[in-house]
Parts: structure tokens; C-alpha cells; sequence
């Protein structure tokens, strides 16, 4: 009996270290991790040595929205991001798309119908594709909307006919907005002007300019300068002529300036509208980019703080980029949640 008993325990203790080393090939399931909404599923690896040392955010003149937008993000990209910006003064949204194709400035603002027709060489880029450029973030709308004194007997966008019209710079995105919408409707100025907003101000003041249009976002700060000197008048499109430009240019929607956003703007104002964009060039590092989507939008309130238009970053509004998205920017609006087409992804992507 006894011999039996002995037998048994040794047995048992022959079989448990099989069981102990059977273990390791079976592991109990761990609880899945819990992620917050700045993780990434596949988290990106950061190496800063590829950074770039400083940053450069092609914009616009002085005293438009592009340039007081950009100075409020370069308060983001100094402080947060931690790199030295500075924010360059140029003609506007072809001429930035131009810096950021060749890798001259780190980052440009930009309309989505210059960007559309820049990726195509369409319109302005007369034939060359400029398709290095990609996506970063979706701005605010921009407005195309005029002014005139209110002595001048303009009142609608017909009565440009013959006038002399200050348009902004050349080849920015309200020049060339403004000029299509123009030819399209065939009013034609006796002259066209192409120059900084604060200069057109002082010209419309010494009656040498009849009047100003051009797109921006709201307010557009040289209006409301002008505005707190002169008594305006504010020209809109109305919505058959508005049809017309978009049969031509369907990137364009029906929209209005609202009411109260000048202070000679007691009834919304019927008129044409796009979006702004950021854009960058593919050969920066996805994880560079990911990092200044990511610190944008948890500083957004820096950018608004500047200017208005600043809290208008719709992160949906990527879907319906011109152009495919920089790879850092599209991780992150992955991340988010937002449902993106086959078309936005670029080709360096890796799944």
C-alpha cells in the first residue's frame, strides 16, 4: 500500500514541470491598452535628428488674413513644437505653392482652387504639375468680396465696368479668384491693380483706386482698418452670377459675408466662397509633420486669439482635399476617426 502511494507522488511530480513548461506557449491574454485620442494605433517612431532647424510659412502681404493667421500659428510652432518660425511676406497662394513644390519654405498657405489647378497645370501653371505639394491641415472659407466708397456710386459687382479695381497682389489667391470671376461675367475694368492691401487702402483714400475685390477670410483686416475712416460700401455676387462662375470652376460654393461682420454689413451679402489650406512638401518627415498637425490642433486657441478665422479648422473637410495629404497629416486624421477616399492618400503612405 505503501509502495502504491509512493509511486503516485512520483508520478505527479514527474508531470508538473511538463505543465509549467508547457505555459509559455499558451500566455494568458493581456487587457488591450487603452489609448487616448493623441496615440496612434501604429505608433509612429520619432527622430528628430531629420527635422528640419527652423521653419519657414509662406503667406501673404501685410494685412491680410493669410499673414495674420500665420502669425498666430507661428506662436504654435516656436512654443509648442519648439523650433525657431518665421512667417514670410510673398505675393500669395501661387507663388507659395511654388516654394513649398521646390522645398524653399517648409510650409505655404494656399486656396483650394489654386492648389487644384497648380496639381493639374491648369490656369496659372500654364502646363507643369506641381505634385510634390501635399495636404497639411484645412483652414477657414474665403470669401471673395469687394469695397468701394460709399460716394462712388458703386453698389454691385457690374459697376466695376470701366473702374479702376485693386485685386491684391498678383497671383495670390484672391487675384486670380477675382479675375476669373470677372472674366466669366465679362465686366471689364478700364484697369486692374495688383498691390499690397494697405497700399490699396491709401489709393482708394487718395482716388486713385475706385475699389478693391479679393477673397479672404472674415474679417479681412485692411477692410475693417479702412473702414474705421471711410464710410464703405460692400459688393457681393448675386446668386445667378454666382452659378455661372461655378458651372466654370466647380471648386467655388454659394455662400454670404454675414451680417455684422463689418460695421456696413447690416444684411448678409450674397457671394462666393472656397477654403484655405496649409500645404507642405512629400520629402518632409512623417513624423515631423504628424507633430505639427497634432500641436495645432491642441493649441488652436493661440491661432483664434489672433485672428477669428482661427477657430475654423474643420477636420472633415480633408476628405474633399484637391490634393493628396502629407503622410504625417494623414496618420493623424486616421487617428481621429475621419473617413477618407482612396484620392487623399499619397503614394509614399505606408499602410
Amino acid at each position: 500500500m505503501q509502495l502504491r502511494q509512493i509511486a503516485s507522488v512520483l508520478a505527479m511530480l514527474l508531470v508538473v514541470p511538463v505543465a509549467v513548461q508547457a505555459a509559455p506557449s499558451t500566455p494568458a491574454p493581456k487587457p488591450a491598452a487603452k489609448s487616448t485620442p493623441s496615440e496612434s494605433p501604429s505608433a509612429i517612431k520619432m527622430d528628430k535628428s531629420k527635422w528640419p532647424r527652423g521653419i519657414t510659412v509662406a503667406s501673404a502681404p501685410v494685412g491680410g488674413v493669410y499673414y495674420a493667421w500665420a502669425a498666430g500659428w507661428q506662436k504654435v510652432l516656436t512654443e509648442k513644437v519648439g523650433l525657431p518660425t518665421n512667417v514670410e511676406v510673398t505675393a500669395g497662394s501661387v507663388q507659395n505653392i511654388m516654394l513649398v513644390e521646390e522645398n524653399k519654405s517648409t510650409f505655404g498657405i494656399t486656396t483650394t482652387s489654386n492648389t487644384f489647378e497648380g496639381w493639374n497645370g491648369q490656369e496659372w501653371a500654364k502646363g507643369k504639375k506641381y505634385q510634390n505639394i501635399r495636404l497639411v491641415l484645412p483652414l477657414y472659407s474665403s470669401y471673395l468680396h469687394g469695397v468701394a466708397l460709399a460716394k462712388s456710386g458703386i453698389k454691385k459687382l457690374q459697376d466695376l465696368e470701366g473702374k479702376v479695381v485693386g485685386l491684391g497682389a498678383k497671383g495670390g489667391g484672391g487675384d486670380v479668384m477675382a479675375r476669373n470671376t470677372l472674366r466669366v461675367l465679362q465686366i471689364k475694368p478700364k484697369r486692374i491693380v495688383n498691390a499690397g492691401f494697405d497700399d490699396m487702402n491709401d489709393q482708394m483714400k487718395d482716388g486713385l483706386l475706385d475699389a478693391q475685390l479679393t477673397a479672404a477670410g472674415l474679417p479681412l483686416p485692411s477692410f475693417t482698418e479702412l473702414e474705421a475712416t471711410e464710410k464703405l460700401v460692400f459688393i457681393g455676387i448675386n446668386s445667378e452670377d454666382a452659378k455661372k462662375v461655378i458651372a466654370e470652376y466647380p471648386y467655388f460654393v454659394e455662400s454670404t459675408v454675414r451680417a455684422g461682420v463689418y460695421k456696413a454689413v447690416s444684411q448678409p451679402v450674397p457671394t462666393l466662397a472656397l477654403w484655405i489650406m496649409t500645404i507642405t512638401n512629400k520629402d518632409l518627415p512623417e513624423d515631423f509633420i504628424y507633430t505639427i498637425v497634432k500641436e495645432t490642433y491642441a493649441n488652436q486657441d493661440v491661432i483664434a486669439a489672433t485672428h477669428p478665422v482661427g477657430k475654423e479648422m474643420p477636420m472633415e473637410r480633408v476628405a474633399s482635399s484637391p490634393i493628396p495629404l502629407h503622410s504625417g497629416a494623414l496618420r493623424y486624421f486616421l487617428e481621429k476617426g475621419i473617413k477618407l477616399p482612396d484620392k487623399v492618400f499619397p503614394p509614399e503612405f505606408k499602410r
